[in-house]
């Protein structure tokens, strides 16, 4: 009998979400920096861990709780801003790094962000902001729920959880990087005008006076007017060649790297042709990299530049000058820093003299 009582139990535990043991979730949130200028990207991280004991059905998208977008829920995945002052600004962040499947005890998974080009009407004055992450399940709603509306799904993890607090220090620009803001920036920061995806976006409104970068991508003009300006990095960070990002093994063989990357059927003809399309942009890419780096060597995203300034070098007939700049690179930190080294590594020291030596 007792047995009988302890197997009952039993199913009706497993049985019964409602006295399934809860799953707890905590976030932890994280910046590539700590001070910038205003207008700069901020790309934040958000790791989501499940403490256990039990498993979490995360939710995605509050659409996929509710029905239609008038049917409330007070689910949410923020990041949040407090602005000297106090008033809090809100920005979302991406669903598409929820997992579809229930998130098991002791698992985590790790969501990047930004502020989707809010940061030119968030962080325009100079001082300390603090940031942080919230994410609430579904819970209880407003309003009645209509007949002909889906009935909500009720077996997401319901919890509410708050990451730690970072503080970010906005700083006045200075220099040419005031030239920069004043000229293209602050336009958008003060006026309704929005920028796409932290203004990498193609943007076809005219700012007054400047009338070249009318239907031109705003990053392409800062990095053609004000080169050596801190926002002129974000332009080559995001315009990397295609080819720049393939594995730094393909610096062995800049000949055969170039044609194949190059032979996409045709005449040979068609093959050179394509070869010197690809060199010539390698070239444009790596001098307004090199002026760039001699500026900003510290930049929060040199090494990404760097690598792919390596790359054009080399597959642009300046293996030595590669070989250089893959050897700075490995002296920092970071995924990038330890691909160079252990390419380094593997490179026999004695040809990596000689390229480094070698005049081209």
């Amino acid at each position: 009998m007792k047995r009988i009582g302890f197997c009952f139990a039993l199913l009706l535990l497993l049985g019964c979400p409602a006295l399934a043991q809860e799953a707890r979730i905590t976030l932890k949130l994280s910046t590539q920096q700590k001070q910038q200028l205003p207008g700069e990207p901020l790309w934040v991280q958000v790791t989501l861990t499940n403490d256990g004991p039990g498993s979490a059905k995360l939710i995605g998208s509050c659409g996929d709780v509710i029905g239609p977008a008038d049917y409330g829920s007070n689910c949410k995945r923020a990041i949040l801003v407090q602005k000297p002052g106090g008033k809090v600004m809100v920005g979302g962040w991406s669903p598409s790094c929820i997992p579809a499947t229930p998130l098991p005890a002791g698992q985590s998974v790790v969501c990047n962000t930004n502020l989707g080009g809010e940061e030119l009407k968030i962080f325009q004055s100079p001082g300390v902001y603090e940031i942080w992450a919230e994410y609430q399940g579904p819970g209880p709603r407003g309003g009645a729920h209509m007949a002909d509306e889906p009935a909500p799904i009720t077996h997401f993890w319901k919890g509410f959880a708050k990451s730690n607090t970072v503080e970010i220090t906005v700083v006045s620009p200075t220099g040419v990087d005031r030239q920069a803001y004043d000229t293209y920036l602050k336009p958008y920061a003060t006026g309704k005008k929005r920028l796409l995806n932290s203004y990498t976006g193609r943007e076809s409104v005219m700012v007054k006076g400047h009338s070249e970068i009318k239907g031109e991508n705003l990053l392409n003009a800062i990095l053609k007017r004000f080169p050596t300006s801190t926002y002129a990095g974000y332009a080559l960070r995001a315009r990397i060649p295609a080819l720049a990002r393939e594995a730094l093994t393909d610096l062995n063989n800049p000949d055969g790297t170039l044609r194949r990357w190059s032979d996409r059927g045709g005449s040979e003809a068609t093959i050179q042709g394509h070869i010197t399309k690809v060199q010539s942009a390698m070239r444009t890419y790596a001098e307004a990299a090199g002026v760039f780096l001699r500026a900003h060597p510290d930049f929060a995203y040199a090494s990404e530049i760097r690598r792919g300034y390596a790359m054009c070098l080399g597959l642009t007939g300046h293996m030595p000058e590669a070989m250089a700049e893959l050897q700075t690179l490995g002296e920092g930190s970071g995924k990038e820093a330890q691909e160079a080294k252990a390419y380094l590594g593997e490179t026999p020291k004695k040809k990596v003299q000689k390229r480094i030596t070698q005049t081209p």
